[in-house]
């Protein structure tokens, strides 16, 4: 009877910690999404973990007991994310052996997009007349702010935790991963003003910012997020569910890669090298905060990357630049190649079973229609 009961509180206590997941998720997508401030506060969340996930599906307390005793874990870490600026503060998750799975994973992620979201509320108020040409790249604005200069490092420290085990990948989990870093390189009030959320005459203003954009190494990492979250998708199980938050991560990344390749100037041919391929699987691990640093990560004290991973070809690609692919084809900059990219992230928005969120794909069929008029 007492192993009944302790499993009773157990999963009691673990779907409380979900419900509380829950309404933390529901609190930064209304926030990102409608451009106001989280109603919580980064610096007042303490967030256990919820437990491993095979613990909570156990069909029986028998089953309970032997995951119990076969070392599935009941006790979780502490997230706070104000302490995200102290060295090793996510070493207890980062060190964790089995990895943390994918609600945990997610749950943690969770917890860091809403110190994006209230960032980006503090530093980027919502206007339909842009005018801070120097906010074109969030993490460099975040670099001034006590409590947002942490978020770069912290999300990077992730990337073997979530990038780094096929067995432990989780889809969603990924894709938000690819999202933060998106959004660390890329302000998306920008991009929804030239997509046109306020008419013709701010979306050129703001088509002229994705283009001073567009030059940079955070644009072009930035690129290879967006990319990857295509494929992500693109590439789904057929089992595997897709959150809403993660089609509204996709819409983000066909705004970020479509206006790029709108906007960027196309470089020299360069015989020697061929295109980077942005499908291409990336260790991110070995990227490091290439695109997201001011110095390189052989002169940043306290990063966990190595310097001598700069030959790495797709560190070469974000801090020098070059041609790009998509699948093979060489993606030259203009409007075709930004229409076909926008099409195709639509027709796969289109095509996923669980959400059709049509007005965002409507966004993108529309744009791919009205993009070559700002030629």
């Amino acid at each position: 009877m007492s192993c009944n009961v302790l499993s009773w509180n157990f999963d009691t206590n673990h779907e409380t910690h979900r419900l509380v997941v829950a309404l933390l998720t529901t609190d930064w997508w209304f926030s990102a999404n409608s451009s106001v401030s989280p109603a919580i506060r980064p610096e007042t969340l303490q967030l256990c973990l919820p437990c491993d996930d095979v613990l909570f599906r156990a069909e029986s307390t028998a089953r309970w007991t032997q995951l119990q005793q076969m070392g599935k874990r009941i006790s979780m870490p502490m997230i706070k994310p104000r302490t995200f600026n102290l060295e090793g503060a996510l070493d207890s998750v980062i060190l964790l052996d089995p990895p943390l799975d994918a609600p945990g994973q997610y749950t943690l992620l969770s917890a860091i997009k809403l110190c994006v979201c209230d960032a980006q509320h503090r530093h980027f108020l919502p206007t339909d007349d842009w005018d801070r040409h120097d906010h074109l790249i969030p993490w460099e604005t975040y670099q001034d702010d006590l409590r947002a200069r942490s978020l770069v490092q912290t999300t990077l420290s992730l990337a073997p935790v979530i990038t780094g085990s096929v067995k432990t990948a989780d889809l969603n989990s990924l894709v938000l991963w690819h999202n933060l870093c998106l959004t660390l390189n890329s302000n998306m009030q920008i991009f929804e003003l030239a997509a046109g959320r306020a008419g013709a005459g701010p979306a050129g203003k703001a088509l002229a910012d994705v283009e001073d954009w567009a030059r940079t190494s955070s644009a072009r990492r930035a690129c290879i997020h967006a990319a990857h979250t295509f494929k992500l998708l693109s590439n789904r199980k057929v089992s595997e569910s897709v959150t809403l938050n993660s089609m509204s991560a996709l819409f983000c990344s066909a705004l970020v890669l479509g206006l790029y390749l709108f906007t960027v100037q196309s470089p020299e041919t360069d015989h020697t090298r061929p295109p980077y391929e942005l499908m291409d699987d990336v260790d991110w691990t070995i990227v490091g905060n290439a695109g997201m640093a001011e110095t390189s990560p052989g002169n940043s004290p306290g990063m966990m990357f190595e310097s001598s991973h700069a030959s790495n070809i797709t560190r070469t690609f974000i801090e020098a630049g070059g041609p790009a692919s998509i699948n093979g084809v060489v993606a030259t900059s203009g409007f075709q190649t930004a229409r076909r990219t926008l099409l195709d992230f639509a027709h796969l928005m289109d095509g996923i079973g669980t959400w059709k969120p049509r007005t965002l794909s409507r966004i993108l069929h529309i744009m791919s229609d009205v993009l070559e008029e700002s030629i």
